[in-house]
């Protein structure tokens, strides 16, 4: 039996799914135009896998999400509940309303109507007859056959309505983060407790920095570090660089050197990337990295580089500025609630505040605490809309500061 056979495994397979999808759908103008997730695949199989095998887009851009698969080579059951309930959390996080499995022999397409109902069955192909692993390679043209019927087929439902795509700004909500912080929580607070018991260096900065914020989060010192919060703090550090960097592309060809974040680097090797960006982006606030965030463990690490790859497949600079500014805004006001239990103010609210606190309207304004900077910028309007102020003029009488840097910046 060739070697080719023998190491044909569920990552080749989905390479070779992602080109062909691409060569079929080239020169037709129907609902899916490319495939792409071959950069957030999985290396080793012991990874846990946040996003699809395979994702199809609505344009070429990558901005608009059709729907995810998630692959399996024959001898794992069609109908195995892991690998059901894997595709349900990535369609979920995806924000569709449907998924596919394929194991090579069949494949089954699953849709909802609604959020937050059960996923049922409207599609099933196959079987195709090919039942081991040695059977993908050497029969080759069946599942290439049936790929190409599954798209024509998955094309009618998303032309018929039956099938709903997604967007960035739906992706990106205010539950992405949050989702993203419960899944690595737990053993990035355990890595940074172990990184602690062995080293003095390290336990001292951690008990430094607890001395400093912990009543912040609503606990006393006597009670002992809670990991668990500087596991959410250190996971949002990174969270916050990563996407940042993500928004600044669209300003700074510098920034997308972040791009080249994946599971080859190490934490360190990363931090200089984003040390580069900083120096010819400036923004050190955002890329200065939390007390221990090098200490969050391999696992969390993996994790934040999937997404990285999966926000690099979104082309998020792509996305208009206004847009892209919201879905920024959008995902760091649920890590900022997540972590420390803050809510952004809304404008209305900012702006009347302003007008009731702001007697001289030349005179310098500050908010010390100010989470996303909505006060800060209704202050900045007010002075340049009625105040008689020149843009240059307002900046430099507006103030403002907060614990959380990333979503200032934004503002």
């Amino acid at each position: 039996m060739p070697m080719s056979a023998l190491s044909y495994n569920e990552r080749a397979w989905a390479i070779d799914l992602i080109s062909r999808i691409n060569s079929y759908c080239k020169n037709r103008t129907r609902p899916i135009v490319r495939a792409g997730g071959e950069s957030t695949l999985r290396v080793q199989k012991s990874d846990k896998s946040l996003y699809p095998d395979v994702l199809l887009y609505g344009d070429e851009q990558g901005v608009r999400v059709r729907q995810g698969w998630e692959l399996k080579l024959p001898d794992t059951p069609i109908d195995d509940s892991d690998l059901k309930k894997n595709a349900i959390e990535k369609a979920n996080r995806l924000r569709v309303n449907s998924f596919l499995l394929w194991n090579v022999n069949e494949a089954i397409l699953y849709a909802r109507e609604q959020d937050g109902e059960d996923f049922s069955i409207i599609k099933k192909w196959g079987p195709l007859g090919i039942r081991v692993r040695s059977g993908v390679k050497s029969m080759e043209s069946k599942w290439t056959s049936l790929l190409e019927e599954i798209i024509d087929t998955l094309n009618d439902f998303f032309e018929k309505g039956r099938l709903k795509s997604s967007v960035p700004q739906d992706i990106l909500d205010d539950g992405f983060i949050a989702g993203f912080i419960n899944e690595y929580w737990g053993v990035a607070a355990t890595a940074i407790q172990k990184a602690g018991q062995k080293s003095g260096t390290v336990d001292a900065s951690i008990l430094d920095w607890w001395c400093q914020n912990a009543g912040e989060y609503g606990k006393k010192l006597g009670e002992g570090v809670d990991f668990q919060i500087f596991a959410k703090v250190a996971l949002t550090n990174w969270l916050n660089r990563f996407l940042f960097c993500h928004y600044l592309k669209k300003f700074h060809t510098a920034a997308r050197k972040v791009e080249k974040i994946d599971r080859r680097h190490s934490i360190e090797e990363a931090t200089e990337i984003f040390n580069e960006i900083s120096d010819k982006c400036d923004f050190m606030q955002v890329f200065e990295p939390e007390i221990a965030a090098d200490r969050i463990g391999r696992e969390a690490w993996i994790g934040l580089c999937q997404l990285n790859r999966f926000l690099t497949e979104l082309k998020l600079d792509e996305l208009p500025q206004e847009a892209l500014h919201k879905v920024m805004e959008s995902a760091l006001d649920s890590a900022r609630r997540k972590v420390a239990g803050q809510y952004a103010t809304p404008m209305e609210l900012a702006r009347l505040l302003v007008n009731l606190a702001i007697e001289d309207r030349k005179d310098h304004v500050i908010d010390p605490c100010c989470g996303t900077g909505t006060i800060a910028r209704a202050a900045y309007e007010l002075k340049t809309s009625r105040g008689g102020m020149n843009k240059a003029q307002a900046i430099s009488t507006v103030w403002a500061s907060d614990k959380f840097q990333f979503p200032l910046q934004l503002g």
